[in-house]
């Protein structure tokens, strides 16, 4: 788009908004003409998702509300304690036992047994407290309070202090039940007609202020200030207090909230408490809280160093599975304590028992200026089973200056095994370590986040995710994500951060620095095992001011091996960098393959580069010279590494060009020759002159489908320098074999560095020795670079060896999605009106304010869109067609379709803040009331060219999006419109509407924007407007018009080798060349370019580069273009044998997968359906070869496409089976396998299974089982659930 996005501040300020504004629309005005060649949407979908993502990690959060409770224990705060032993309380053995016997809150000074005495002769738990706190010795407080039932105590004032040491007991109550888990509490104290504290005190129901206290079986609740002040359940003053078996804010059922202000608080100075279990190994599984429903915390820590939460569900109901949400589960507050230990203590005794559930809250636990805490083995958002979420907003945060805090496991070797958490389930980040208050507090410094389990389920097998699993930003230092490499307990250091919807790992977002990270020995995407995808969102996303950070191995040659981190199986890139983060190391990780280098690909880029804003980032090195500082980067859907987010980038001469890494130039081989010792590689590299840099090669299985990349098994690296013009020549030796070679150059100076260079091919060598007794004066030519007496025309460079057609116009008209067989009889498909948009006059422009024009910067089918920008002025811009479009009567199925991108103006919430991009189509945004709508588009129709009405209740797409508010002066306020950012934008989305109710008439459409009088936005384009549908077959029409594409193909060939080159070129849609070398003989005395064969058994073969789909730079088009793919035959006879058939119009462009089910019940009716789904034995194939259109492939068990892994059967099929076979049967990824075709797109009948019932037994012949097919390039794909070997099916060599 041309205009930049531009919001002014008039409105927002006028609507009282205050806050942080990020303006990111400027950021994706980026046209869509030159997108590389992929599946449909699929790379769009992912940049936009990019975008969005740098955008929300920018997001500061709202500034939580610090009670005046808190403010002022801060200013109580004293200097951080220092580490020391936490004593067990327990029980005591009581000097006095004083017992209550009645709910009345009274005090006659007298604590007597009931019925004796004088006054009320009774014990109100008020005069037990003053009771025992008159005698200095331990005492005990029981309860005998008569009766059946809960037994609530109704406070009408603050209990007293306990200031002697003071066991209160509600266990003892009759009928309470504290020798099981959840505890069935009979005495309920309720502090509902508390009052508020005058002057500097605190309200609580109980206050602890003696040493060694304990307090247990109680239910507190209902302490809630009706003013601005904090009430509390229990306050804590005293050292060593242990508070066990109680439920704070909730009702005796352990279910209904009734919460406090705050559940617990360890006021300043305090220390020492335990809340839950005292891990003694007494009973340690019942000693645990219910703390959940308070207003605001479950747990404040004020003071409270060297104290332990254990055991306790903190934010869920006794139930363990029903949110019962404090606001924070636990907050601390500093910065007096520390030392502080949440969860288990790792001693050996109980440790599963000092389990928390923190779960169900706004936030899980927050930690702000404390220091030296401990956060281990916990359940962080899920329920007590570990099964199902329950989620936290938001797990861990950390800010303020926060220092030396372990999320997980210190990696001090003693039993490290037990300390991680699982922190799974959060419908935000599960860990966040931030400082969004600019940094008066200080930022987070050193914290450690090391074995825990983020976004699965305690097995570390089930997706229970995150939004995103860790998130640093806004300015912490020296964060450690995973393993220090210290030799000790690294593995157990290791993270699993999958399954996440959003990002595994986000660092960078805001304006502060975010310096000294390590995010080293993780698995993140995989199951515990490494093996399998559990896909996040996308790996890990690093953007903003992230300097010094290592993604990897250190490569200080200490336990380097363990370091690196495994970045596969994500759904999007596996790792991004965004604006402007500089010196970062990426080394020693595997980015798209499992852990034992199997296939394991992200869907999107290994590594991608995104220039945003006009910022870059810079000085990113991959790779490295330690023994394990090179990445493994092969099987990713798209580059290995993505310089600009556009495909291959061509390099350009000197190196002189901007963007991210400075856009470094990568090698180029000129030729790759395999003698069957040595491979031998030339390569030429032009870039900085006299500059250093490293050569990083690598060889491959397979060539990317690009013909860049990737980097599967690192060979060697070596330093060479360029010469004063910037070039540099330089060959190199590896052993045989070393198939299709890739390069990596780094700039040792900047370490930026490159994409990877285009791939070369090198064939195995094949012996043909070639006698000759050739006479000096009569050469004969045999090429030594060939294994025959026929030259191979190499190409000296880049691919310019392939032709490209440069269509002028390639456009076609959008198709309709009306298949000619799904009309009627006695009617057939008829276009009655197609434009893809071009200088032909087909359309009127007319109304106020700026008017619809041509634009040729955005355009769905190249090269021109209508436009109309949405102004800070009041406009009605229309844009009518010229002529009436006749519908004729009886017409049927009469659809509209087009395709458009908008950004109107609008205000997400209601107050201001950033106009967020909405996802794709398929899964809008659920807009809110408070949205606010001010400009918007409408389409209209007329049937006499005078009179519009509009066309929103014929929409079958998703239609408008919102309603324009009626509070403005926009010509169409109040109506139903398109709003807002449509999803994908800038990408073009298509709608359709149902015209056939207006068969018999002639009708006018009618493009229409409206705005009012304040603030700009980009607007509206629209593109490819067709009208069709079924005719009588008497009627005809003829289309409007419709522009015709046509196709200038130049090829060209650049051969390198001495015999004779004919360059034919062969021009299809896309046209490429296809060069033939003859070899001739020139007898001389002196032989010039002819080459003399001798009698050797030494082969060699000579490389060619591999020409991927990249090399088609044209844009994406919506054109009748689709493979198809059919079961055209199965037979089972002497062999079993499955013919499958493109029978589409365009090639197959992806790997797809094929089953075969045998007698499933039931049968087999969709794509996903695998064979393991409906059947006890089935048959896979993954078919790695393109298929042209007619063109067909026959497959057979223990082919070179069998897959032997997912394949489980006896060999034997018995007469009368009944035998499915599905065509692209399965990628999780989408809803239509891995290949786009005809039939998915246009929503025809499904047709890629058939089926026969065999009619004798069948059994497979033997030895045919060695071959296993190659799985590069297909979707990711699980074993079948029920896959062990046996002796019918080969297990393949890892």
């Amino acid at each position: 788009m041309k205009h930049a996005f531009s919001l002014r501040f008039t409105r927002l300020l006028s609507l009282g908004m205050v806050g942080l504004l990020i303006v990111t629309g400027a950021l994706l005005n980026r046209p869509v003409a030159a997108q590389r060649a992929v599946s449909p949407n699929t790379k769009q979908a992912l940049d936009q998702t990019v975008i969005q993502r740098a955008a929300a990690l920018n997001q500061a959060a709202a500034q939580r509300e610090i009670p005046l409770t808190i403010q002022r224990l801060r200013a109580l705060n004293s200097p951080p304690a220092a580490p020391k032993l936490v004593a067990q309380p327990k029980p005591f053995v009581p000097a006095a036992t004083f017992v209550v016997n009645t709910v009345a809150d009274t005090d006659d000074g007298a604590c007597d047994p009931l019925g004796t005495g004088t006054g009320k002769q009774d014990c109100s738990l008020r005069e037990a407290i003053n009771a025992a706190n008159a005698n200095a010795a331990a005492d005990t407080i029981n309860f005998a309070i008569p009766g059946a039932g809960v037994k609530t105590i109704a406070l009408t004032s603050e209990l007293p202090a306990l200031q002697t040491q003071i066991q209160i007991d509600g266990c003892s109550q009759a009928d309470s039940d504290c020798s099981t888990w959840p505890m069935s509490l009979m005495v309920e104290i309720d502090g509902s007609g508390l009052s508020d504290p005058v002057g500097f005190t605190d309200t609580e129901i109980l206050l602890a202020e003696a040493d060694g206290s304990v307090i247990r079986g109680l239910v507190l609740n209902a302490a809630r200030s009706p003013s601005f002040f904090t009430w509390i359940g229990i306050n804590v003053k005293g050292n060593n207090v242990w508070l066990t078996q109680n439920i704070i804010g909730l009702e005796p059922d352990g279910q209904t909230a009734n919460g406090n202000n705050m559940g617990i608080l360890l006021y300043p100075n305090s220390s020492q408490a335990i809340i839950g279990t005292n891990g003694d190994g007494s009973n340690d599984a019942l000693e645990g809280n219910i703390i959940a429903g308070q207003t605001f915390n479950g747990i404040s820590f004020s003071g409270g160093a060297n104290s332990r939460i254990s055991g306790n569900y903190l934010g869920v109901a006794s139930d363990g599975n029903i949110a019962r949400s404090n606001r924070t589960g636990i907050e601390f507050f500093g910065p007096t304590i520390g030392n502080v230990t949440i969860g288990t203590n790792s001693d050996g005794v109980s440790d599963a028992f000092e389990r928390n559930i923190i779960s169900g809250n706004t936030l899980g636990i927050y930690i702000a200026g404390s220091s030296n805490n401990q956060i281990s083995g916990n359940y962080i958002g899920l329920n007590v089973a570990g099964t199902a979420a329950a989620a936290n907003e938001t797990g861990i945060q950390i800010s303020a200056n926060t220092n030396e805090t372990i999320i997980g496991t210190d990696g001090d070797g003693v039993r490290d095994a037990v300390e991680g958490n699982v922190i799974s389930g959060n419908s935000a980040e599960g860990v966040q370590i931030a400082e969004f208050s600019g940094g008066s507090s200080g930022f987070p410094t050193d914290n450690v986040i090391a074995g825990n389990i983020i976004g699965l389920d305690p097995t570390g097998s089930t997706a229970i995710g995150n939004q995103r699993g860790v998130v640093l930003r806004f300015g912490p230092s020296g964060t450690r994500i995973g393993t220090n490499g210290d030799t000790t307990s690294d593995s157990l250091e290791r993270n699993i951060i999958s399954g996440n919807s959003d990002l595994g790992i986000g660092v960078g977002g805001g304006d502060q620095p975010i310096t000294d990270t390590i995010i080293s020995g993780n698995y993140i995407g995989t199951n515990i095992t490494g093996l399998v995808a559990r896909p996040n969102g996308a790996g890990v996303q690093i953007q903003n001011e992230v300097a010094g950070l290592v993604l990897g191995t250190d490569g200080d040659e200490t336990a380097d091996d363990a370091e690196g981190n495994l970045i596969s199986g994500n759904n999007g890139n596996g790792v991004n960098f965004v604006f402007d983060p500089t010196n970062v190391a990426v080394q020693g990780n595997r980015i798209g393959v499992a852990l034992d280098d199997s296939p394991l690909g992200n869907q999107g880029d290994g590594i991608a580069l995104l220039e945003l804003s006009a910022m870059a980032p810079s000085n990113i090195k991959i790779g490295g010279e330690g023994l394990f500082s090179e990445n493994i980067i092969a099987f990713n859907a798209d580059l290995g590494i993505d310089i600009n987010n556009d495909g291959p980038t061509a390099n350009d001469l000197d190196d002189l060009d901007a963007g991210p890494n400075s856009t470094q130039n990568y090698p180029v081989v000129t030729s790759v020759v395999d003698n069957g010792t040595t491979v031998t590689i030339q390569a030429t590299f032009n870039s900085t002159a006299s500059q250093e840099f490293r050569m990083a090669f690598y060889s491959n299985t397979t060539c990317d489908a690009s013909g860049y990349g990737e980097g599967q098994q690192f060979l060697e690296s070596d330093f060479f320098t360029t010469d004063a013009i910037g070039n540099s020549v330089f060959t190199k030796l590896f052993p045989s074999p070393a198939p299709n070679i890739t390069i990596l150059a780094t700039n040792v100076n900047t370490n930026e560095t490159s994409e990877f260079s285009q791939c070369w091919v090198a064939p195995p060598a094949t012996a043909t020795p070639t006698a000759t007794n050739t006479p000096t004066n009569t050469p004969t030519n045999t090429p030594t670079n060939t294994p025959s007496n026929t030259a191979t025309n190499t190409p000296s460079n880049t691919p310019t060896n392939t032709a490209t057609a440069t269509p002028s116009n390639t456009a076609l008209p959008v198709t309709p999605t009306i298949s000619p067989s799904e009309c009627v009889p006695g009617s057939n498909l008829q276009v009655l009106f197609s434009d893809s948009v071009s200088s032909t006059p087909l359309w009127n422009v007319s109304g106020t304010g700026p008017t619809w024009s041509l634009d040729s910067s955005s355009f769905n089918s190249p090269s021109l869109s209508w436009h109309a920008d949405n102004p800070e002025t009041i406009s009605d811009q229309r844009l009518t067609t010229m002529a009436g479009i006749t519908i004729p009567a009886g017409a049927s199925d009469i659809t509209l379709y087009f395709n458009h991108n908008y950004s109107f103006e609008f205000e997400p919430g209601g107050g201001g803040g950033e106009p967020t991009p909405m996802p794709e189509r398929s899964t809008k945004r659920h807009n809110t009331p408070l949205d606010i709508y001010y400009d918007g588009g409408v389409v209209e129709y007329s049937t006499d060219g005078v009179t519009f009405n509009d066309l929103g209740s014929f929409f079958t797409s998703s239609g408008y999006d919102g309603i324009l508010t009626d509070e403005s002066d926009n010509p169409l306020a109040g109506q139903s419109a398109f709003v807002g950012l449509s999803g994908d934008y800038p990408f073009y989305i298509e709608e359709t509407a149902d015209l056939t109710a207006l068969a018999g008439q002639t009708v006018w459409l009618r493009f229409r924007i409206g705005s009012d009088s304040l603030v700009s936005a980009p607007g509206w384009n629209v593109d490819d407007i067709v009208v069709a549908g079924c005719l009588p077959s008497a009627a005809t029409s003829t289309p409007t018009t419709t522009s015709t594409p046509t196709a200038t193909n130049t090829a060209t060939a650049t051969p390198t080798n001495t015999p004779t080159s004919t360059a034919t070129a062969t021009t299809t849609n896309t046209a490429t060349a296809t060069a033939t070398s003859t070899a001739t003989a020139t007898p001389s005395n002196t032989p010039t370019s002819t080459a003399t064969a001798t009698v050797s058994n030494t082969p060699t073969a000579t490389g060619t580069p591999f020409i991927g789909t990249s090399q088609n730079f044209l844009p994406l088009v919506l054109g009748y273009c689709y493979a198809d793919l059919q079961v055209s035959s199965i037979t089972v006879d002497q062999q079993l044998v499955v013919t499958v058939t493109n029978q589409g119009n365009c090639a197959s462009s992806e790997a797809f997968w094929v089953d075969l089910y045998i007698a499933p019940n039931p049968a087999p009716s969709h794509v996903n359906q695998q064979w393991w789904d409906v059947a006890s034995q089935g048959i896979v194939w993954g078919v790695t070869q393109t298929l042209e259109p007619g063109q067909s492939i026959t497959l057979r068990p223990y082919d070179q496409y069998y897959s032997a892994r997912r394949s489980e059967w006896a060999n034997r099929i018995a007469a009368q089976t009944k035998l499915y076979v599905q065509a692209d049967a399965y990628n999780a990824a989408t809803s239509y396998g891995a290949v786009l075709e005809l039939h998915e797109a246009f929503n025809f009948e499904y047709n890629n299974i058939a089926s026969i019932t065999t009619s004798a037994n069948f059994s497979q012949p033997t030895g045919l089982r060695q071959q296993l097919a190659t799985e590069i390039g297909l979707p990711m794909r699980a074993m079948p659930s029920n896959a062990a070997p046996n002796q019918f099916r080969p297990i393949p060599a890892r």
